[in-house]
Parts: C-alpha cells; structure tokens; sequence
C-alpha cells in the first residue's frame, strides 16, 4: 500500500514539473499571439494576467493576480489528471 503512495506521488511530481514547463511555453505562446506591436500585449491563456498599453506616448501596464494564479492551476489540473490517465493505463 505504502509503494503505491509513493509511486502515486512520484507521478504527480513529474506531473507537476511537466505542468510548470507547459505553463511558461503557454505563456510565451500568449505573448506572441497577442503581440500587436512591441508596446501593446498581453500575457495569459486562456486568462490575461499581465497587459501592456500606450496611452498618450506613455507606456502603462497591469497585472491581475487572480487570473495568474487561475491559469497556473488550470494548467496544474489539466496536465496532473492527463499525465494519471495515461501513467495508469500503462
């Protein structure tokens, strides 16, 4: 009982290190897709937690916690149960 715990937990470790990979290329791949030009962009799939606008020849820019955390879990979640699905079919 006690391997079984503790290769459960090896697998979502390995998870979890897939998952952190995943988030940053995701991220980069939001910052492409939503690069309009090198001043105006934004950053996050699928919410946006960092933007970049000028207004008045003046650079401004934002960040919302709340959608960073959101996309980090949702990319969390999403690659832990699809990594056990396939770990466990095996």
């Amino acid at each position: 009982m006690v391997l079984k715990n503790n290769r459960l937990i090896v697998k979502a470790l390995i998870a979890t290190g897939i998952s952190i990979i995943l988030f940053f290329m995701l991220t980069v791949l939001s910052y492409f897709l939503h690069l309009e030009y090198r001043v105006n962009f934004k950053v996050g799939l699928p919410w946006t937690f960092y933007y970049q606008f000028l207004i008045d020849c003046e650079v401004q820019h934002g960040s919302d916690i709340i959608n960073f955390i959101k996309d980090a879990f949702a990319t969390w979640a999403f690659t832990v149960i699809l990594w056990l699905i396939i770990k466990r079919k095996k």
